[in-house]
């Protein structure tokens, strides 16, 4: 049986990207939450483990004695908030879970998901929505509501890609050398009770039984994102029942989160701060 062309290439890039991943990953977690390597008087294994004494004032937070203080990218909360409402526009509250398949629903993905994160892949794509070639596009429309921070890390490193997993090995390189970062923009990940988390920031769950600890999200393990569209908890997610979604976050005096988005409990925020320093 003769391989397309195509069929090739998927395979070699999924090899490529699963190889850079497990190779990232054996200098990563060494292995566990419970690592206790020394590095320059800090606990290595501590950067890749929530910090149940975190402390939070305001827009600043204290993480395994870093300060951080946030810095949202507000333009991401926009950029879904105003794709939800376009796609309400084109139809997809009316035709349901079906929506993506009907010939407008199709339309608006190809050119406000899959074109707008990659130029050029709207035609490949769409026709495929709703089929087990389809590629998922949540993660898509989180590239899409980050590109305006590409430059700053914000967006992930594909074009179908949830930033999370590069969000927390950011976190472990910042807690192992503050002095690099001191002053900087950057997009890290936290646990749920570290940081407050405001319009423009994103929630993330694991798909059930892709992982349980805060460090397994530096595997890229499956997962789903949500950003959050304004300060009072709205969220919109990308492919939620084949649309575009939106729901409702609690958040606690202190703006962390809590719930759970299906059966899975919110694991982390990612979000955009100016690394202070070390307190």
């Amino acid at each position: 049986m003769r391989i397309s062309e195509e069929k090739i290439r998927k395979i070699v890039r999924k090899s490529i990207i699963k190889n850079i991943k497990e190779g990232d990953l054996l200098k990563l977690n060494q292995k566990s939450d419970n690592f206790s390597q020394q590095k320059g008087g800090q606990d290595v294994g501590k950067s890749l483990t929530p910090d149940t004494s975190a402390s939070i004032k305001g827009s600043e937070f204290v993480v395994h004695g870093e300060k951080f203080q946030s810095e949202p990218a507000e333009g991401a909360g926009n950029m879904a908030a105003e794709l939800y409402k376009s796609a309400e526009q084109a139809g997809q509250s009316s035709s349901g879970k079906k929506w993506e398949t009907t010939p407008t629903g199709r339309q608006w993905i190809s050119k406000h998901i899959y074109d707008a994160a990659k130029p050029g892949s709207g035609a490949q794509w769409s026709s495929k929505l709703g089929t087990k070639e389809e590629s998922h596009w949540s993660s898509w429309f989180f590239s899409v509501c980050y590109m305006g921070f590409k430059g700053e890390g914000g967006h992930g490193s594909y074009a179908y890609d949830y930033a999370a997993d590069e969000g927390i090995k950011r976190r472990k390189d910042i807690l192992e050398n503050p002095d690099k970062y001191k002053g900087k923009i950057a997009f890290v990940t936290f646990a749920p009770n570290e940081a407050p988390v405001y319009k423009g920031d994103a929630v993330f769950n694991f798909r059930s039984g892709s992982g349980s600890k805060f460090s397994d999200i530096a595997n890229g393990v499956k997962s789903h994102m949500r950003i959050f569209a304004d300060d009072n908890g709205t969220v919109h997610g990308g492919n939620e029942s084949n649309k575009i979604g939106k729901g409702k976050v609690s958040l606690s005096t202190k703006r962390t989160v809590s719930g759970k988005y299906g059966r899975e409990p919110y694991a982390a925020v990612y979000k955009r701060v100016r690394v202070i320093g070390k307190v």
